[in-house]
This record gives C-alpha cells, sequence and structure tokens, in this order.
C-alpha cells in the first residue's frame, strides 16, 4: 500500500468531520469511511454546481480525487490479480471522469462516478467476514 496516498485520503475523511468513526474503525471500515467520504465530496460539489459556486465544486472534486486516489494506492495489484487491476483501471477512470466534471461543471458525471463507486462498495460490505483485510 502506498502509504502516502492512503494517508492523505484518510487525512481528507478526517476533515470531514467524522474523526471518532476514522480512528474506531478496523481496515474494512477505513475503506468503507473512504468509500462514505469520496461520495458525500461528490455530493457537495453537485449541490456547489447547482449553486455555481465553482471554487467550492472544485474543493469537493479534488478531495474526492484524493480519496479515489487512496483507495487505489491500497490496491495489492501483484497479488490481487485480476480484480485489483480491474479496480484500478476502474478507479482510474473515475478519477479522469472528475477531472471532465470538474472542468465542465457536469453533475451527470459526478452521478456517473457516484453510481460505480456505490455499486464497488455495495460488493464491499457483502464480502464475507472472513475474506476481509
Amino acid at each position: 500500500m502506498n502509504m502516502t496516498a492512503a494517508t492523505v485520503a484518510i487525512d481528507e475523511y478526517r476533515s470531514s468531520g467524522v474523526l471518532g468513526d476514522v480512528e474506531r474503525s478496523d481496515a474494512h471500515g477505513l475503506v468503507n469511511l473512504l468509500f462514505k467520504g469520496a461520495i458525500d465530496h461528490m455530493l457537495a460539489a453537485n449541490g456547489y454546481i447547482e449553486r455555481k459556486q465553482k471554487q467550492e465544486k472544485a474543493v469537493r472534486i479534488t478531495k474526492a480525487i484524493a480519496i479515489l486516489d487512496g483507495l487505489r494506492s491500497s490496491l495489492n495489484i501483484v497479488d490481487g490479480g485480476e480484480i485489483a487491476q480491474n479496480l484500478d483501471d476502474l478507479y482510474d477512470y473515475m478519477q479522469r471522469r472528475l477531472v471532465v466534471a470538474n472542468a465542465d461543471d457536469d453533475a451527470s458525471i459526478i452521478n456517473e462516478v457516484m453510481g460505480l463507486l456505490r455499486e464497488i462498495q455495495e460488493a464491499w460490505n457483502t464480502m464475507p467476514y472472513e475474506a476481509r483485510i
């Protein structure tokens, strides 16, 4: 795991006011908090797009991208095989789409990325206990 990117992602989530949740979570729970944090930032970005608050929108999208980077850097491509590689590709795609959403003030792209991330989160949350990290 790239601790720098993962630390940045966790710091981004901490900055959203849920420090206690981060400190009480196991590794599986931390990943789930990162999913939630990225989604929360994207929801906020959509609100800022509606209100035409470009600077605030950009800050929230940047934070969501940082969290996705942390999720991406935590993947073990060597041992994770095809699943890890597919997740890496998907996180990369989501990050690139958020850059476009930011440049174009496009809430539909943010909604697309949130949908993808929610699918990953749902799969993560249905993972059997013994398979969790």
